[in-house]
Formats: C-alpha cells, sequence, structure tokens
C-alpha cells in the first residue's frame, strides 16, 4: 500500500489536492469522474466476493484522475489561476445574482478577453456558460426539494429573470420541461 501512495504523491496534482491551496480540475474530466466515483458506490452495495479489492483499485483510479487532472500552477500562472479560482468560487457563491462578462474579469482583475481566454482554458468553458450550467444544477435540485414552490419561482431565484429562457435552458440541458422534471424524477 506504501508503494500505490509513494507513487500517487508523485503526481504533479497529489500536493495541489491535499494542501491548502485551490486546486482547478479540468471540467472535461468531470464526467469520467462522476462516473467513476458512481461505480465506487455500485460496488459498495454489491457487497459480494472480493468487493474490497474491486473498491480499492477503483478508489485509486479516482485518485490518480484527480491527481493527474490537476492544473499545478506554475509560477507565470499561478496569479492567474488563483484569481479565476477566486472568480469560480464567487461565481459558486452568488449564481443567482446577475453577472456580466466584464464584471467578473474585473473581479479577476483581469482585461475581458484575458480572461475569457484563461477561464476557458482551465474550466473547458466559457465564465458564462459555466454559470449557466451553475443556475441550471441548483434549479434542478430546488425543483425536486421544494415542491410547493413554483417554477417561475425557482427560475428567479437561481438567476432567470425570464421564465420562457429559464424553460428553454433547461430543457436543453436535461432534455425535458423543468414541470416534467419535477413530475418525473423522484
Amino acid at each position: 500500500m506504501e508503494s500505490f501512495f509513494h507513487d500517487l504523491t508523485g503526481l504533479p496534482g497529489f500536493q495541489l489536492l491535499f494542501s491548502r491551496q485551490s486546486a482547478v480540475i479540468r471540467q472535461e474530466m468531470f464526467g469520467e469522474l462522476l462516473r467513476d466515483v458512481g461505480k465506487l458506490h455500485k460496488i459498495s452495495g454489491i457487497r459480494g466476493a472480493g468487493y474490497r479489492t474491486a473498491m480499492m483499485a477503483n478508489f485509486l483510479m479516482v485518485l490518480h484522475k484527480l491527481c493527474s487532472s490537476a492544473l499545478v500552477p506554475t509560477s507565470e500562472n499561478f496569479s492567474k489561476v488563483s484569481r479565476i479560482s477566486d472568480v469560480i468560487t464567487f461565481m459558486k457563491n452568488s449564481y443567482n445574482k446577475v453577472h456580466s462578462l466584464e464584471s467578473l474579469a474585473r473581479r479577476a482583475g483581469m482585461s475581458t478577453s484575458g480572461f475569457q481566454q484563461k477561464f476557458r482554458s482551465l474550466m473547458g468553458t466559457s465564465p458564462m456558460n459555466y454559470l449557466l450550467q451553475l443556475r441550471l444544477e441548483a434549479a434542478a435540485e430546488l425543483l425536486l426539494m421544494q415542491r410547493d414552490s413554483s417554477v417561475a419561482d425557482i427560475a428567479e431565484r437561481t438567476g432567470f429573470y425570464d421564465g420562457n429562457y429559464f424553460a428553454r435552458c433547461f430543457k436543453k440541458q436535461f432534455g425535458i420541461t423543468p414541470t416534467r422534471y419535477r413530475k418525473t424524477v423522484r
């Protein structure tokens, strides 16, 4: 087991992930990591012969992917990565507020084009699309948790001030309208 740990500590993202520094994981890895974590969950429910070995193997695979996909800031780009990370935290905490690309770039202390380019290179998507995804994920969760709230109320509380725009975005993301989503997903 110690040899596995030693191998992992040699990956550039290991120290970053297990320190107090902010780590940025490439967005294109999220789906893959979620599937791998889903496999872990499935294996833990089976508890058949060899499940512990299978869980350890899958856990180490997830840990390896996390460590190898972490973007390690170099001295040249540390400042920009740190500022982008701060903006991402800000977006997660205030997704329901109105944000413009310009205001997010100002918060990062960067030009609009530089911010957008750096954000896209780190996250694999534009800042405004990332914000849209945050809002849609929050809306989907609230639709299921707060069934007494109207769809329009949830849309507004998650930063959508046009109900039709919200419904179009939601359907594009989830393949189903918000109302139908609420009725069919339990």
